[in-house]
């Protein structure tokens, strides 16, 4: 999957924020520590409330590998989040994560993270009793201002 956002604070380090792949499509995704939920299906890049330092993680369940401050981020930047998962064995997937910035008024991309760089690694998932996942994405304020998340474009590629 690929998504262009930015979320821009309204107060710093009041919101929280996420993109990726899940298996809860409730509202409410993120606690409210602004973490993912203790047990869900996915992948996911996430930023907590009270910190300005994306987060990267895989989940089976209650098996999750976590990548903690992959990235310090800035409000009101434009960021390209993606991620490929490779069934690799059948048995345990391999999801590589890719972070770039990009401006609306200029076609460059700014690549941040990359797993060559090792700051965002490979994180393995386990396939077994994995549940179905969706694409989502999302914000979660923890203060009475407006925290707004602005989409320019998201995709998802499926290849059998």
């Amino acid at each position: 999957f690929e998504v262009g956002l930015s979320v821009t604070e309204a107060n710093t380090n009041t919101s929280s924020w996420y993109a990726g792949f899940g298996s809860t499509t409730t509202t409410g995704f993120l606690q409210n520590s602004g973490a993912p939920p203790a047990s869900y299906s996915g992948a996911m890049f996430w930023k907590a409330q009270g910190a300005m330092a994306l987060s990267w993680q895989t989940s089976n369940a209650t098996t999750q590998n976590t990548t903690a401050t992959t990235l310090a981020v800035t409000s009101g930047t434009q960021y390209m989040l993606g991620m490929y998962i490779n069934p690799n064995d059948g048995v345990t997937a391999l999801v590589t994560p890719y972070i770039s910035s990009y401006s609306r008024t200029a076609p460059l991309l700014t690549n941040l993270v990359s797993p060559a760089l090792g700051n965002a690694p490979t994180l393995n998932l386990t396939i077994a009793s994995l549940a179905s996942m969706f694409f989502q994405f999302g914000v979660r304020t923890a203060s009475a201002s407006a925290e707004t998340i602005s989409v320019d474009f998201a995709q998802v590629v499926a290849f059998r």
